[in-house]
């Protein structure tokens, strides 16, 4: 199962602290990014929801789930189901602009 590749369990590294700003720029993320929104994948999903709901922070572990996914299933399956680099982007820009 994919999951397995991407372990989520909320530790006090990832955890951070959100403006009431970047949480409603979350927000706005989730809908494009998550729940079924025009760029929605499945881990471009799961990283915005955890930033908005969690708020923890796992760029690097949704990166490295990308890895294993292209070697574990194909480039072209992790292209359609892996976190974007446009996603991670604009998670970047919400936590660098308070």
């Amino acid at each position: 199962m994919i999951w397995a590749q991407v372990s989520y369990y909320k530790t006090m590294e990832n955890e951070i602290v959100l403006t009431e700003s970047q949480l409603k720029r979350f927000e706005k993320l989730w809908w494009i990014y998550g729940n079924d929104g025009k760029k929605c994948t499945l881990f471009n999903h799961k990283l915005v929801q955890g930033f908005y709901q969690y708020k923890e922070n796992r760029i690097e572990a949704y990166r490295q789930g990308n890895k294993n996914m292209a070697e574990r299933f194909g480039k072209a399956y992790a292209e359609k189901n892996g976190v974007t680099e446009e996603c991670i982007e604009a998670c970047l820009d919400v936590l660098n602009n308070p």
